[in-house]
């Protein structure tokens, strides 16, 4: 018997791969290529405090979005539209 969580799992895992449009859509992308949030969170080296509250809407740190990114393949578009507070993406780096 399955349980509730690997249901969840291969039910977001069946959904189509197309772009990201909204954090359900991340959530749901998230899932599908590391299996639980938490898989996730680790595999990324991102705190599932921080990892939550980011795929909720809630924060967003330049270096895990830069991150979430790159590992999941988004646009800059895509970045965004998920984390509009960031205004410009990519951000440019510091001057010396």
């Amino acid at each position: 018997m399955q349980s509730v969580q690997d249901r969840v799992s291969n039910s977001l895992k069946a959904q189509p791969t197309d772009g990201i449009n909204g954090l359900a859509d991340l959530r749901r992308r998230i899932i599908r290529e590391f299996g639980t949030i938490t898989a996730a969170s680790r595999a990324l080296s991102i705190p599932y405090t921080q990892m939550s509250d980011m795929i909720h809407g809630r924060l967003f740190i330049v270096r895990h979005v830069a991150t979430i990114q790159n590992r999941l393949g988004l646009s800059n578009r895509e970045v965004l539209t998920l984390w509009p507070m960031l205004q410009r993406w990519p951000k440019e780096g510091r001057a010396s």
